[in-house]
């Protein structure tokens, strides 16, 4: 029987591993919209295009770990 506890840090770790890619998809949005309201520069607006990819997958990444940490650590708590 699981316990209050920890349904709640299971939870927090599903919140975390499912908000946080929204977030950064709500980021990756604001980013280009941002982005596109600069005149086109050429390899300057592609550079700052991988930027922003590389920061939402850095997010997501490390928001998986997170949540995959939180996970495991509520499945141990008695």
């Amino acid at each position: 029987m699981r316990t209050p506890n920890r349904r709640r840090r299971r939870l927090i770790a599903l919140a975390v591993g499912l908000g946080t890619p929204l977030v950064a998809a709500v980021g990756v949005r604001l980013a280009l919209d941002w982005s596109d309201s600069m005149p086109y520069e050429g390899a300057v607006t592609e550079q700052r295009y991988i930027v922003i990819a590389c920061l939402a997958v850095a997010c997501v990444a490390a928001s998986t770990v997170a949540a995959v940490i939180l996970w495991k650590r509520a499945g141990r708590s008695g």
